[in-house]
């Protein structure tokens, strides 16, 4: 996951290195290591919490992107939170298609269940 929130989470590409043997296929150990990178993946981002239902809701990821094939129109942005009333800076960046991964505290939502 580290590697892939410094290279996807950065505008970047993620070069997995996962040849094919010579019969083609896929080996068994790196299809499991494939399979459950992408279950941590979804299970940490999978989560949109527009759509999640009513909040509160914490969270220690946000997610930002914008569609670049219109070109860059975004030329900076900041992230803020509410917390007792008060709005808070949280991060903010310059750029195209910049992403933010802002930390902790954990995600907790209704009830303290983990929101990913």
């Amino acid at each position: 996951m580290p590697s892939y929130e410094k290279s996807v989470g950065r505008n970047a590409s993620l070069l997995l290195n996962v040849p094919p043997a010579r019969d083609g296929r896929i080996a068994a150990e790196d299809v499991a290591s494939l399979t459950a990178f992408g279950t941590a993946v979804r299970a940490t981002y999978g989560t949109d919490l527009r759509k999640a239902g009513p909040g509160p809701w914490t969270f220690d990821r946000i997610g930002l992107g914008e569609d670049l094939r219109h070109g860059q129109r975004v030329e900076r942005f900041e992230v803020a939170a509410r917390t007792g009333g008060t709005w808070t800076t949280l991060a903010r960046g310059t750029g195209a298609g910049a992403e933010v991964t802002v930390a902790p505290p954990r995600a907790r939502g209704a009830a303290g269940r983990p929101i990913r």
